[in-house]
């Protein structure tokens, strides 16, 4: 697959002997898909306010066209129910739908079973929705860990060939994973892995580049940050974008704080970066890869 990049790709390419990867991605669920909230508190806002997915969704699809930039979506299946004609437009044009769950539930809540069932329900609804095989693959709160790395293997199984669901130097087997494409190895499958760009800030994944972390990032620190990276793996979600969201949370000051601040500029910044940044989709990615080259971790 040939690439038009950018002239500071080509020298970030140079510099590092390896593609440049800078890969957006959005995870598609509606603005009460929250987590670190009572639940009792959730369910009763669920019904007082409008859903803002198919508006902030149509908003992002706007943004790419107009800079000819494709995105993966992954999907909560839940969501796709409601939406098969959103998520047709899509893939109509170019863009990648991977699965995010069914019903948005972290791998540690659910045993080997149940997971292959969530999973499963998931992908068949969007398969059915695109009549092509769903191939990328992101876990609710990045929960797949050595603890769960079962999970791989029903990914595999039901035809999974990448996956985002970790983070960039966290602790997975007996090393930290790099800010890089890897292959994890575990029971005789191979995955194709993404983690999420991250900095370690006091033993904490600073997502920066990233969803509330990139709302409240100066915008300075993200151009330099962001742009010169050889990696960088990025995700939002519809309600990153959504300026009523705190209407939808109420008066809850942890969740305002949470999902509020910042979100008047995060368009704004993420229209800005475009400018400097060349995007790609996970799948094409994949492609760009020489995974013969790549650190592999066995489990």
């Amino acid at each position: 697959m040939i690439f038009i990049c950018k002239v500071s790709d080509i020298i970030l390419s140079l510099q590092t002997k390896n593609p440049i990867l800078h890969i957006l991605t959005f995870d598609i669920e509606e603005w009460y898909h929250l987590y670190n909230h009572p639940e009792r508190y959730l369910n009763g806002q669920r019904g007082k306010y409008p859903y803002s997915l198919e508006w902030e969704t149509n908003r992002i699809f706007n943004f790419l066209e107009e800079r000819n930039i494709k995105a993966t979506f992954f999907w909560l299946g839940v969501e796709a129910e409601r939406h098969p004609l959103l998520i047709r437009k899509l893939i109509d044009y170019g863009h990648e739908i991977g699965v995010h769950s069914f019903s948005h539930l972290k791998i540690g809540k659910m045993d080997k079973m149940n997971f292959k069932r969530n999973t499963e329900k998931a992908v068949k609804t969007i398969e059915d929705f695109t009549g092509e095989k769903v191939k990328s693959y992101r876990a609710p709160n990045f929960s797949l860990t050595k603890k769960r790395i079962w999970a791989l293997e029903i990914l595999k199984e039901l035809g999974i060939e990448r996956d985002s669901s970790t983070v960039v130097r966290r602790q997975f087997g007996n090393q930290l994973l790099p800010p890089a494409p890897i292959i994890i190895k575990h029971n005789g499958i191979a995955m194709q892995e993404f983690p999420v760009s991250s900095l370690s800030m006091l033993w904490y994944e600073y997502k920066y580049a990233s969803s509330g972390y990139f709302r409240i990032t100066p915008y300075k620190f993200l151009n330099h940050k962001m742009t010169t990276a050889p990696y960088l793996m990025s995700y939002f979600h519809p309600r990153d974008f959504d300026l009523l969201i705190h209407k939808k949370i109420g008066g809850n000051p942890y969740l305002k704080f949470k999902y509020r601040i910042g979100t008047q500029h995060a368009f704004q910044n993420l229209n800005r970066l475009s400018e400097n940044i060349y995007w790609i989709s996970l799948q094409d990615a994949s492609q760009s890869m020489n995974w013969e080259k790549a650190d592999v971790i066995q489990i």
